[in-house]
């Protein structure tokens, strides 16, 4: 728990807080380890604290940023099984064959894990500490006059990737976050049953997002990478 804390840029309270009014947002395995219990993190659930750091740096509280990072990273997370960090931008294909060789083989079955232990070995294996900065493909939470919230990515001269306009960046409606026990959050799928009816209601957020007072930008990848990087240091401090 303290390395995730660590990692993470949260404190371990945060963490337990966490754990206790929003359970399973940070899914743990216990092992019992002689009289006490050794609890391990997924990676899923560094990538989902790092995101929930950063979103406390607008003045959001703690308990209000879990929830938002749930519904933010839920339907990702369905076809990726974490946030994206966005290794492909920092580790050129070449090295990736060798790389594979080196992560456990059950991580390579859980979605994107890899990018995990690709950090990780090549860094230290190369003593070539990656650049921090905003790459091409970095993941972006989106807030619009803090209440909209779209998915997007930092295009380039690149493909687009994952997401294609806004009807697909839009993910959740909030009201009340500054006022704590009013926060409320609603998915885009909560404004209708169908399709049709969730795109008409993402171009009425779109053009709010085109004619915007306020507009808060998160780096997703930039914030998980920076964790990565804090869980490297820490273990080779030993």
């Amino acid at each position: 728990m303290k390395e995730l804390a660590y990692a993470s840029g949260l404190s371990v309270n945060n963490i337990r807080m966490i754990m206790d009014r929003e359970p399973g947002l940070l899914t743990d395995e216990y092992v019992p380890v002689g009289r006490g219990v050794s609890r391990t993190f997924p990676i899923k659930s560094l990538k989902r604290a790092a995101l929930m750091h950063a979103v406390t740096k607008m003045g959001v509280g703690i308990t209000q940023a879990a929830r938002m990072v749930a519904e933010f990273s839920s339907e990702f997370e369905m076809n990726h099984d974490g946030l994206p960090a966005n290794i492909d931008a920092i580790i050129p294909r070449k090295y990736w064959s060798d790389l594979v060789k080196s992560v456990p083989k059950d991580e390579m079955r859980h979605g994107n894990n890899y990018e995990y232990y690709f950090y990780i070995i090549h860094v230290n294996e190369t003593n070539q500490p990656v650049e921090r900065k905003i790459y091409v493909g970095d993941m972006i939470m989106e807030i619009i006059d803090q209440t909209y919230v779209f998915q997007t990515m930092i295009r380039g001269e690149i493909s687009p990737g994952m997401l294609e306009g806004p009807s697909s960046e839009a993910i959740m409606a909030m009201e009340g976050w500054e006022r704590g026990g009013d926060f409320s959050i609603k998915s885009i799928m909560d404004f209708g049953d169908t399709p049709d009816t969730w795109k008409r209601e993402a171009k009425k957020w779109q053009k709010v997002r085109e004619n915007c007072t306020t507009k808060t930008q998160i780096n997703v990848s930039l914030a998980i990478r920076d964790a990565f990087e804090r869980v490297r240091l820490l273990r080779a401090e030993g």
